[in-house]
């Protein structure tokens, strides 16, 4: 059902959409029955969790995805599992930039390939129930703690690269994964977390009279942290690991153009040629009268009129009528 999405799961048993690789496993009313009946956990087992009804196959189908063999590059993201029913409770969550705002909200650490490799899902308090934090990984933000939980279960660890957007980035996340997992990063920063960098950058008026592909970039070779800020009318600020010791330890601002691009052909159209003007229609002929005056017109001489047999039919009983008379 979830591949084959039909508007109702009635649908798969109807004699005009049946479906028979679900249709032919079991009738309509088992799986209604199964679909009310069904449960994941006792009920009595409840710790305070929020998720503690489906909290077992959770983690069965987490612990199916951590043992599929991992790729090298990484991209942690949040998505949502649409929902608008009122039998959430706190679990539904609001997220006004998604397609679909109303759901369950999961972080997610996925491959190139799109292969989810593991997930967590969002609970409050109950987020890191099943994945503890050290201290110092508690002092961090939601989102980076949200990255440091996803990248623990990567098996190897070295030379691997993870990618994340502004809600996760923070420099002391970078350096944080770099020195403790060996892990790099790259990501989006929001201006407030630069802590300092923004100083030495070239503002945003200077880079936007700058032609496209101007950037400037700030080096720490302490922290082992690159800032590259981009023209505003490209892209935003990107935060990345340095692997080099070429620039200053105070931070260098480094501007480069790019050649314009090459102008596109021309392009020869085709002349338009304008449709022929209609000349002065003549009027149209309904009676005899106007077409003896257009031979006459024509010819220059004057036609007798002729007498239809109606016309003459008629003066035919005025002569008749006449002669009755005398």
């Amino acid at each position: 059902m979830g591949i084959v999405d039909l508007p109702a799961y009635t649908d798969y048993w109807s004699r005009e959409f049946r479906y028979g690789a679900i249709a032919d496993i079991m009738p309509l009313k088992k799986f209604q029955l199964i679909r009310i009946y069904i449960h994941f956990n006792n009920n009595l087992l409840d710790d305070g969790d929020r998720y503690f009804k489906v909290r077992p196959l959770l983690q069965k189908v987490r612990q199916n995805f951590l043992n599929v063999p991992h790729e090298t590059r990484f991209s942690v993201d949040e998505m949502m599992v649409p929902y608008k029913g009122k039998k959430a409770g706190n679990r539904k969550q609001y997220v006004k930039n998604k397609p679909k705002k109303w759901g369950y909200k999961i972080f997610v650490r996925a491959g190139i390939s799109g292969f989810v490799y593991d997930f967590i899902i969002y609970g409050g308090e109950d987020t890191f129930r099943y994945d503890p934090l050290t201290p110092e990984e508690s002092s961090f933000g939601l989102g980076a703690k949200i990255v440091l939980a996803l990248c623990k279960n990567i098996p190897d660890r070295a030379c691997s690269v993870v990618y994340f957007d502004n809600f996760f980035t923070s420099m002391e996340l970078v350096n944080y994964l770099r020195e403790q997992m060996g892990i790099f990063s790259l990501g989006t920063i929001r201006s407030n977390r630069l802590r300092g960098a923004e100083n030495k950058l070239l503002p945003d008026k200077v880079l936007k009279k700058k032609s496209k592909g101007t950037y400037s970039q700030v080096v720490c070779n302490k922290n082992k942290l690159c800032v590259v800020k981009c023209n505003p009318k490209d892209i935003q600020k990107t935060m990345a690991p340095h692997a080099g010791r070429e620039a200053s330890a105070s931070g260098a601002c480094h501007t480069a153009r790019r050649p314009p691009p090459p102008p596109p052909p021309a392009v020869r159209r085709p002349a338009l040629r304008r449709a022929p003007t209609p000349g002065p229609r003549a009027p149209p002929l309904r009676t005899r009268q106007t077409l003896r005056d257009l031979r006459a017109a024509l010819t220059g001489r004057s036609t007798p009129p002729t007498m239809c047999a109606v016309d003459k039919f008629r003066s035919n009983e005025i002569n008749e009528k006449e002669y009755s008379r005398y």
